[in-house]
């Protein structure tokens, strides 16, 4: 009877703590994603601006 109260919140709770890991995966891949783009536009632009005109 206790066994049965435990089981569901040790799995919920497992797949809880799981998605939160994919979550902060898919946050820290978007965030390095997005700051090697800018990184690109930043170089990109100051190379179209000390290209002469």
């Amino acid at each position: 009877m206790i066994a049965a109260c435990i089981l569901p919140q040790k799995r919920e709770s497992a797949e809880r703590s799981r998605s939160k890991r994919i979550h902060a995966w898919f946050k820290q891949k978007l965030f390095r994603t997005l700051k090697t783009q800018h990184y690109v536009i930043t170089r990109l632009s100051v190379k179209l601006m000390d290209a002469p005109q």
